[in-house]
């Protein structure tokens, strides 16, 4: 659950979540203050971890491909790859100012309007369940997600290949 949060206009802990509104695969908290009715969006930092290890992961196998090859990567190829990198960046980086520009206040919210509404996005439970955790979780949940993947695959080739010759 969200806690209230310091507004920088007025410099008070009265900015209160109003909102959550459930993207393809992260949240958006909007908040509002109850004196100067300053409104901000907010992804929680675990939404910005994934991102981050997804972006990561992404850059790394494309440096891969391009470094590991028998020739030299071209200009405009290393061009395109550090845009990526500046991308990332500010994908990244512009959302976590907003956490230090609004911190949290540490006043819990007793009541939030948004977590016990029904939505019909088919990982709404889990992307706010990842959002609770924090940054850390979310950078380790893409990690865990692809590892329970190719565990799912081994079992199954183990399986195939065992028992079907």
């Amino acid at each position: 659950m969200p806690n209230t949060r310091q507004c920088s206009n007025c410099k008070t802990p009265t900015m209160k979540p109003v909102s959550r509104k459930l993207q393809i695969y992260n949240s958006v908290i909007r908040y509002k203050c109850s004196n100067c009715s300053a409104n901000i969006e907010l992804t929680p930092l675990a939404s910005i971890g994934i991102q981050l290890t997804v972006g990561l992961l992404v850059l790394g196998f494309w440096g891969m491909i391009l470094f590991s090859g028998a020739g030299q990567a071209g200009t405009i190829s290393l061009l395109f790859y550090a845009g990526a990198w500046l991308l990332l960046f500010g994908i990244t980086i512009i959302p976590a100012l907003k956490h230090m520009q609004y911190p949290n206040s540490n006043i819990s919210n007793s009541q939030s309007p948004f977590e016990a509404t029904s939505n019909p996005h088919l990982l709404s439970r889990a992307i706010l369940w990842i959002d609770k955790q924090g940054f850390v979780a979310g950078m380790l949940a893409p990690i865990i997600f692809i590892a329970l993947i190719l565990g799912i695959a081994a079992l199954i080739g183990y399986i195939s290949f065992t028992y079907f010759e």
